[in-house]
């Protein structure tokens, strides 16, 4: 009896203790922009990793809204994927 006592006062403190004021959450959006980095990440791991060319040329025409100024790694994905693409269609959009 008095371990499950224990047990409930545990469980309570630790949901009292890790509310939303000791948590630091980092924001998911760019400060500059405002666009999730969410959103950047899926589009490029779309662009690099996609077996079917379409949903690559769709990803690359996406990455193109972003502001490169401030995701500079948009460049890159897209530079790649304008020399190496296996297909025209992608390196085009790129």
């Amino acid at each position: 009896m008095l371990t499950s006592a224990y047990g409930v006062v545990l469980v309570l403190a630790q949901v009292t203790l890790s509310g939303p004021w000791l948590r630091t959450t980092e924001r998911s959006c760019c400060d500059a922009c405002g666009v999730e980095k969410v959103a950047i990440a899926q589009e490029i791991m779309r662009l690099q990793t996609c077996p079917n060319w379409r949903v690559r040329d769709n990803a690359a025409h996406a990455l193109r809204r972003f502001d490169w100024r401030c995701h500079p790694e948009i460049v890159d994905v897209l530079a790649t994927a304008l020399l190496k693409d296996c297909h025209e269609e992608v390196r085009e959009e790129s």
